[in-house]
């Protein structure tokens, strides 16, 4: 899914390089676009996997070792690693918005 972002990205950087009006609506709608589906695939991951995680972990086999955590905890873990990636993740897109709205660049990209 992602991979079509990246395409996207690049065809919209090169579009700028150039000073295409349609690149730089491009790049605004990749930074709407790109958190959302983000955002998207966080929650099907946490609807959909995690819960699929947490049942296997907590099978344990005979006379196999206890666990330091709690399927729980590590699933709470989990979701917060992926939320913390995302934010991080979403630092481009919020650039890209920020910037691509000015002013002085819109009138940068008219004819």
């Amino acid at each position: 899914m992602f991979g079509g972002f990246a395409v996207w990205l690049v065809v919209a950087s090169i579009g700028c390089l150039k000073k295409k009006e349609w690149a730089r609506r491009w790049l605004v709608a990749y930074a709407v676009a790109y958190p959302v589906a983000l955002a998207a695939e966080i929650g099907v991951t946490a609807l959909t996997a995690m819960p699929a995680i947490t049942k296997m972990m907590a099978k344990t086999t005979p006379g196999a070792p206890k666990m330091p955590f709690t399927p729980g905890t590590i699933l709470l873990l989990s979701v917060g690693v992926q939320v913390i990636y995302a934010l991080v993740l979403m630092i481009l897109p919020a650039f890209i918005l920020i910037c691509m709205r000015k002013p002085g660049v819109r009138a940068m990209f008219h004819p």
